[in-house]
Formats: C-alpha cells, structure tokens, sequence
C-alpha cells in the first residue's frame, strides 16, 4: 500500500479487524507471538477469553501494528497488555536495529524517558511517608540554590504537578549557560535551575524537565545517597524490576538487549537511527527527568503496583492514602486531561478514589496506562521517536471492549471528518452545505504573521491564495492550511498523516491574539500573535 495513502487511514481511524488482507501484506515484518502457557511469576499468561476479550480483535491489533512497521511508521514495537493479572496479548514487531537486521524481541529494554518521571515522584513519596521531608516543604530548605526571592516559595507540591513555574517541557529555553548533558553531575545542573528561578507564574501547569531533575537533587540531598541509588534500593529491588537499569554502558552485560533509537526525519519522511548500544549514554548523571531503561514486563509490575493501591503481591511500598492523593487529578492539561503527582490523567473519572484512566508515556516512543476499574494495563513500547503511533495505539485500543468505555475519547474524530471534507479541495468547502469557502484576503493578510508558544516554538504564517502557509510542519516548504470557514483551517503532517486544526482568536476590535492547535492525536497547544 502506498506510503502516503495508508498513513492518511491511520489518521483517519481506518479499521481495526482488517486482518485478513494486511497478513500477507505484514508477512515480512518480524513478529513473535504471545506463548500460549508460558508462566510469568508476576503476570502468568492466559488466552484472552478466560479474562472476557476476543483473540481475534486483539490479533486485528497485532495486524494493525505490524502494517505501521512496513509503511515505516515506527520501526518496532513490543505491546503487553495485562487484565486480571494475566498477560493475555505480548508481542513485539520490526526491528530492534534495522540495519543491522535484528528483529524486535519481547523482553528487551527500551529508553524509556519521562516514564522515569512516576518513579522519581515515587522516590519523593517514599520520603514523604518516612516523615523526612513534607509535601508543602520549600525546595529552599534543602537545596540553597533555590533559597532566593525568585525560587524561594516553590514547594515539593508544585515540583511534583509540574504547577512551580520552572521552565519548560525540556531546557532549550529556561537561560541555562550550556545544554543540560554538560553539566558534571544533576546537582550543579539543578543549582543553576534554582539561580534562574521560576519562568512562569506558580500555580499554572507547565510540564517541566527542570522541575524533575529539582525533585532528583532533592531526593539525594534528603536520602544521603545518589537518586540512582535511592531508586534502585527502594523501588526496583523490592518490585523486582531486575531489568530496570539507571545507567547505560556499551559492555553492560544487558547491552545486546537494548534496542537502537530513531528519529523521525522530515527531510527524509522517514526514520534515521540516531543512537545505538555500541554508543555511551548522553548524560554522565542519571537524568532524573528520564534516565530509566527498562522492559515492557519489568513496568507493568510498577503500574500493578500503583494500580493496586501501593501494593504488589506481598509487598507493600506506599500506603493506600498517598496512592490516591497522587492520582488526584492536581492541574489541568486541557482537552480533560489532568495530571497527579508526576503521573499523567488520561480520564479522570474517580472510582473507590482511583482514576478511570493513568498512567505516563516516553519521547523515544513509551507510553503506559493502568485502567483500575478494569483491573488493566496497557503497555505499548517503540523505538520511534516523533512518531505519533502511540495515540494512534490508543485509538485502536478505544475500539476493543471494554476498553472503549475508557480510552475511546482520545481520537479526535471531529479533526479527522473536517479533513476529509476538505482535504481533495484546494479551495476548501464548506462540508454540510458544499459551497467554497473564500476567506477575506484583508482578514488572510491580518492572519499573516509570526506566532509563538510562551518561551517555546515559533511559527510563521504568510498568505499563498485563498490559503495560509505555515512553517509547522517543520519541513522544506512548510504546510498549506485549507480554510474551513473564515477562521479555522486545516492541513496535515506529510510524514505522518496528523491532522492539524488551527483556530484563530480574534478579539472585537479586529486584532488577531493567536490561534489554537489541534490534532487528531490528542493533542492541543495555543500560539500567541508576536508583536
């Protein structure tokens, strides 16, 4: 199937159980089955019919998965999902180094980034039930950098809802005097953070790296040992995440199991490998933001953990009340999603004091969810960095009983039927009515211009006929977005099939503020109008 073609039905929700025609189609793509009777102390296996799903749609899942691999829209990918403590669907599919030719294997480990960040608030947790530091404590009584009178007021709260007003999501822009894998250890990293101080106001979410690696320097100056360290006593050992690591070398005797990393290339429209096991890791430090490599199977045992209420099997880690006040959906993240203590809300719909949905996903491709009401995880892991495949996965998920009373409002299927109304169009038109839409060319010519995320990406908007072009999509000529009416226009990522809808803000007196970005993954960020 044609490249382009097929990533416009994923994008536009194409069906789930069309397995009879992809299995010859996906016959080349490397793929090992879930093994019928094969223990696993933590998870034994099980078909899924004993625990009240369908093979069949699960293996029209497996399908969809390894179709994405042949039109190389993730390279691999390893799916676990878990229902009443039975693994019921474990599968890996593609490459694990596609040019050195070696398959994707279950069980082998993943740099799983910001899905370091649960365990982190976990460290911060433990601390907190051993009465060695409290929730509301300001980062200032223990780390001197922050005791200034910018930094002086953000507490161990604020750090854990990412609502301190530190930074960004990553640390491009926060001031720092050179990129954050220079620095010789975390604590001179997070002494600096603390010396610039809060970018934004306290109290608003911001998803912050800064803020994290803060709460890492906390825990070993409260600890007294290395974050690494503290996390690996704590919390791997007595979890028995024996494949769990906090630090990287090429001889590691687990290195043959770590799979290559890629990046999506837009001048390519295609994955490159940019990291691979014969290559040291980029930070000399655990990176407390997302350092953590591990398997499929070794955090699913962290999330039954969570999803337990603080216990697994006879461990208990954290009590059932500190569990619940962490999955408290704390601060907003927009589209009715929330986020806890360093956990991410997907549906925040409270059962027995549990969210109907949460769980954290990773930039290189990770992603996790924990459905408690279902007693369920979901574990999807890719290599395949600026891929869009994991809200793709949860969309495929939202179309399985009884998953879909949980996941199934993450697509955003009014983006995918305003696209393909208009997309064939190069006017665009107006879907119920079917006259051309014709945007003012003063209002166009107003809409022109640079605009901005807070102290994050740049885009620009010029006029090009009826339509705007844009610099986002970051590719060689950027993106034309088609008007849908005079103030809200699509386009969609060429190298993925994302559908983008840009709506603009105008106030009464004709100024244009910005617009709003979303997409048919999830996804939704504001622009403001540079001046």
């Amino acid at each position: 199937m044609d490249r382009t073609v097929r990533l416009v039905a994923v994008a536009l929700g194409s069906a789930l159980l069309a397995a009879s025609s992809l299995q010859a189609q996906n016959a080349d793509v490397p793929r090992t089955p879930t093994p019928p009777g094969i223990g696993n102390p933590a998870f034994p296996y099980a078909q899924p019919e004993e625990v009240g799903l369908s093979s069949e749609t699960l293996s029209g899942l497996g399908d969809e998965i390894a179709d994405w691999v042949s039109d190389d829209f993730i390279v691999g990918a390893e799916v676990l999902i878990i229902k009443d403590g039975h693994a019921v669907f474990h599968e890996s599919y593609g490459w694990s180094d596609r040019e050195e030719g070696r398959p994707m294997e279950r069980g082998s480990i993943f740099r799983i980034r910001s899905m370091t960040k649960p365990i982190l608030g976990t460290a911060v947790l433990l601390l907190v039930e051993e009465g060695r530091l409290s929730l509301d404590d300001p980062a200032a009584q223990y780390l001197p950098s922050f005791d200034t009178d910018r930094a002086r007021s953000i507490t161990i709260r604020q750090l854990l809802t990412h609502t301190s007003g530190l930074g960004d999501h990553g640390f491009g822009d926060i001031g720092l005097e050179r990129s954050p894998e220079a620095y010789p250890t975390l604590r001179a990293l997070v002494d600096e953070i603390g010396e610039i101080g809060p970018l934004l106001p306290s109290g608003e979410f911001k998803y912050s790296d800064s803020g994290s690696a803060t709460l890492g320097a906390l825990v070993a100056e409260v600890s007294g040992m290395p974050l690494e360290r503290f996390i690996e006593t704590h919390i791997l050992a007595p979890l028995g995440m024996a494949d769990t690591h906090t630090r990287f070398t090429p001889d590691a005797p687990w290195a043959d199991r770590m799979n290559s990393t890629y990046r999506l290339s837009r001048e390519a429209c295609g994955f490159e490998r940019y990291w691979d096991p014969t290559m040291a890791q980029e930070y000399p430090y655990f990176r407390a933001s997302g350092g953590i490599y591990s398997t499929t199977m070794d955090y699913a045992r962290f999330m039954a953990m969570w999803m337990n209420k603080g216990r697994l099997g006879d461990v208990r880690l954290l009590s059932e009340e500190t569990v619940e006040s962490a999955l408290s959906p704390y601060s907003g993240e927009g589209e009715g999603r929330h986020y806890g203590m360093h956990w991410r809300i997907r549906n925040e719909h409270m059962v027995d004091g549990m969210p109907a949905v949460f769980g954290h996903g990773g930039s290189d491709g990770t992603l996790a969810y924990a459905m408690p009401e279902l007693d369920a995880i979901a574990l999807y892991f890719t290599q395949s960095r600026a891929s869009p495949s994991r809200e793709h996965f949860l969309a495929q998920l939202g179309q399985i009983p009884p998953f879909d009373a949980y996941v199934a409002g993450l697509w955003n299927g009014e983006v995918d039927a305003q696209w393909e109304a208009i997309r064939t169009r190069a006017s665009g038109t107006d879907p119920s009515e079917g006259r051309p839409v014709v945007v003012p060319a003063e209002l166009l010519e107003r809409y022109a211009g640079t605009y901005r995320v807070e102290r994050g990406a740049e885009h620009v908007l010029a006029v090009e006929g009826n339509a705007l072009r844009s610099s986002f999509p970051r590719t060689a000529e950027g993106s034309l977005l088609l008007p849908l009416s005079s103030s809200v226009f699509l386009t969609q990522d060429p190298c993925t099939g994302t559908v983008y809808r840009f709506t603009f803000e105008v106030g009464t007196d004709g100024t244009v503020r910005g617009y709003r970005i979303d997409s048919n993954d999830g996804r939704s960020v504001i622009f403001q109008r540079q001046h």
